[in-house]
């Protein structure tokens, strides 16, 4: 029964490790890439990722562009040189992107936001305001990171974005978007900073009540079966003792059994044992004593 109530304990601390991720996205009101499924969709309205997101490259810088011709030949070395060389300036998940953007609909033109504002004044100076986020964390809709995945360096994207993936049924009145609008926001890549050991360290400690909690729980279940599996070998270990103890006593026991058979069936061992065997008892040997000594008697009787 107690290793039942530690393996519901371990569980339940498992479970309060998750809650903190759930209650995230929850209470979260920007939309995740999770949104399109908590809205209903199912597997065919899932199939619009593939179906309603474009993605159009509108310029790709030439240091995107690798020549894998003649991978196999005598070009490999420089093919995975130049292949290393695009991975460092293309974005991937964790990575810090800065971008310039210009958000439309695509039903009217109307632009909702954009990173480079002109100035109302004559001969003013732009304002530059270009996002920064991490790429795969949730900080942006869902189409927009999907659509900048493996962006690279100086590279202009065109991405059209279905509701699902945007803002879906209920749109976004900050921005003046409508219901069920289909975005297209044109992007391009101006700085990027790859992922190194301070940001796996920041994803650690952001993660680390999770890990508390499993650790927890896991240390939870491990000494439940430890204990469990002590206690049985105490309880064989007393019930191996047991029966020795009672083979012990049976063995005595025959012995002392062994011993009065012994006493009854073989050498006599004491004087009234010789009655039985029709012997002299010590009253035949007085007898026999006053016979000798009177023997006159004995005739004249």
């Amino acid at each position: 029964m107690r290793d039942i109530d530690r393996k519901v304990m371990s569980c339940l601390i498992l479970a309060l490790g998750l809650i903190p991720i759930i209650s995230c996205q929850m209470f979260d009101k920007r939309p995740t890439i999770y949104d399109h499924m908590k809205s209903g969709a199912n597997s065919k309205k899932s199939n619009l990722i593939d179906t309603e997101l474009k993605v159009e490259n509108v310029f790709v810088p030439d240091e995107c562009i690798v020549d894998d011709e003649d991978f196999y030949g005598e070009r490999g070395d420089e093919i995975n040189a130049a292949r290393e060389k695009k991975r460092l300036i293309t974005a991937e998940v964790g990575d810090t992107v800065t971008l310039h953007f210009k958000i439309v609909l695509d039903s009217d033109g109307t632009v909702i936001d954009e990173s480079i504002k002109q100035s109302e004044e004559l001969g003013g100076e732009d304002t530059e305001t270009p996002a920064i986020f991490t790429v795969g964390y949730g900080h942006v809709i869902p189409g927009w990171e999907i659509g900048l995945q493996n962006i690279c360096l100086g590279e202009i994207r065109k991405i059209t974005i279905p509701p699902q993936l945007a803002y879906g049924s209920k749109g976004y009145k900050p921005k003046n978007i409508p219901p069920d609008a289909t975005l297209e926001i044109e992007s391009k890549l101006i700085g990027l900073k790859k992922k190194d050991m301070v940001d796996h360290y920041m994803d650690f400690i952001h993660n680390l009540h999770v890990y508390a909690f499993f650790i927890l729980g896991l240390t939870f279940l491990l000494s439940g079966y430890y204990k469990g599996q002590i206690a049985n070998k105490r309880r064989l270990y007393r019930e191996i003792e047991e029966k020795k103890r009672r083979m012990e006593e049976e063995e005595q026991f025959d012995d002392e059994l062994d011993d009065n058979n012994d006493d009854e069936n073989g050498e006599p061992i004491n004087d009234d044992d010789n009655d039985e065997d029709g012997q002299f008892n010590d009253a035949n040997v007085q007898d026999m004593g006053e016979i000798e000594e009177h023997p006159g008697k004995q005739k004249t009787d």
